[in-house]
């Protein structure tokens, strides 16, 4: 099992797959703020697609680097420092089966089709309508997708349960692997429907 299955799984929801327990989609959907002030913490800079502040230490190319260079002991030594940022305040994510993928489509709600900021980054692909997009939001956090236009330009097209599923299905087809995206582990914000090249 994963560090996500021991923190946040349950054995009475899914088996103790973490991202089946009905508890990770239950995050606060607001906070109030003072005038002025900022986000923090697991919400600074996801909605806008901003890139985190560099941490020190090694990084996730450096593991690459250390495992295609056959160096064991150096991808021993990087792989627990990045398993644990990542459990402290990182965006972890995590690919799960189709069939594992409708039934957390069954816990979440509202779902909305978007574009995908990492494809905008990455590769300057922009998703301008429901028929391009290859992003799923999901949860409380699309009831306040109209405060960050830039990240929206496309729009939002919110679907059903049974309309999230055949979409998913599509992407499935088109090659695509679903990957749930974490905003503040364990709580769940949308599928990213990711590939080769364009998410490395």
């Amino acid at each position: 099992m994963c560090w996500l299955c021991d923190e946040f799984g349950s054995a009475e929801h899914g088996d103790g797959l973490w991202y089946l327990n009905p508890y990770n989609y239950a995050r606060n959907m607001y906070k109030l703020r003072l005038p002025g002030e900022g986000f923090a913490g697991a919400e600074a800079g996801l909605e806008t697609g901003a890139r985190p502040v560099q941490r020190e230490g090694p990084t996730q190319a450096d593991l690459m680097r250390a495992i295609e260079e056959g160096n064991g002991e150096d991808a021993a030594r990087i792989l627990p420092i990045l398993q644990e940022r990542s459990k402290k305040g990182g965006q972890p994510s995590q690919v799960v089966p189709l069939e594992d993928a409708d039934r957390v489509l069954e816990l979440c709600s509202p779902i909305g089709l978007i574009s995908c900021i990492c494809r905008k980054g990455a590769r300057a692909i922009d998703e301008r309508n429901e028929m391009e997009y290859t992003c799923m939001g999901m949860g409380v956090g699309m009831l306040k997708w109209e405060r960050w236009p830039e990240r929206y330009k496309g729009g939002v097209k919110f679907v059903n349960v049974d309309e999230a599923i055949e979409w998913n299905h599509l992407m499935d087809k088109r090659g695509f692997v679903h990957i749930l995206m974490l905003f503040g582990a364990p709580y769940i914000g949308g599928f990213c429907q990711c590939d080769y090249p364009d998410c490395g």
